[in-house]
């Protein structure tokens, strides 16, 4: 029986520690989440935003959210969504309107601090394809989509 040598036992502990190591150095890169949005990614608002296109009633399709609202109104002349009894800015100091589809029918809106985000459509179920594209949009701007809660 041949013995183990010493060398070869260095080799193996290098290739461990190397590997140790390199699962440290990966977990110390994981992105912070707060709330439900990694606050190290970009978040912007797209250029289809305007309060005439936002106007009018949006039915909540899914949410990043404790409790999510079935609607939403947005009003055009304050710039605000209401919702549950409360109203909320929309633009730099509020809400994000990150996506808005070409024919203004689906948003995705969310809160830079990544608390609470929602997906909307203007009618009361959202087709799979607008859907997929909200999504794709939550994940570029760094929101974790295993968290989003369908609520139509």
């Amino acid at each position: 029986m041949r013995g183990i040598g010493l060398a070869s036992v260095l080799r193996r502990y290098r290739v461990s520690a190397l590997v140790g190591a390199c699962l440290t150095a990966l977990a110390a890169c994981a992105p912070e989440l707060e709330g439900y949005r990694d606050l190290s990614a970009p978040i912007g608002q797209t250029a289809r935003y305007t309060p005439e296109a936002m106007a009018g009633e949006w039915v909540v399709q899914a949410a990043f959210a404790e409790i999510a609202p079935e609607r939403m109104v947005y009003d055009a002349t304050t710039r605000r969504i209401a919702f549950s009894g409360q109203s909320f800015p929309v633009g730099a100091e509020g809400l994000v309107v990150m996506w808005l589809d070409a024919d203004l029918r689906s948003a995705v809106l969310g809160t830079v601090d990544g608390s609470a985000g929602f997906v909307l459509d203007r009618g009361e179920v959202m087709p799979a394809d607008r859907f997929a594209a909200a999504v794709d949009v939550l994940e570029f701007y760094g929101w974790d989509t295993s968290q989003l809660e369908r609520v139509q």
